[in-house]
């Protein structure tokens, strides 16, 4: 979950099938990199007082500027999945 505190910012959102891994996954960043052609992506803005619900089958780049940079303030918590019951 990202929740938006104060300023604003744009999340690239597709689904992890489409992603082409460029760097594994590090269990010590949990995050692994990749790209997704722009035709896959959807944009999800976010302003203060919002929030996105991301799940592990979710391939997302946060902090993406939305109109020009600014400062962002955000809350990001990351929730155990057990993947037996997902």
């Amino acid at each position: 979950m990202q929740f938006v505190v104060s300023g604003r910012e744009v999340i690239g959102w597709a689904p992890l099938a489409q992603l082409h891994v460029t760097e594994e996954y590090d269990a010590a960043k949990d995050a692994c990199f990749g790209t997704v052609a722009a035709s896959e992506v959807t944009a999800i803005q976010l302003r203060a007082g919002e929030l996105a619900i991301l799940r592990p089958e979710d391939a997302h780049a946060p902090k993406l500027a939305a109109g020009g940079p600014s400062p962002v303030h955000k809350i990001v918590v990351k929730v155990a999945v057990d993947p037996v019951s997902v």
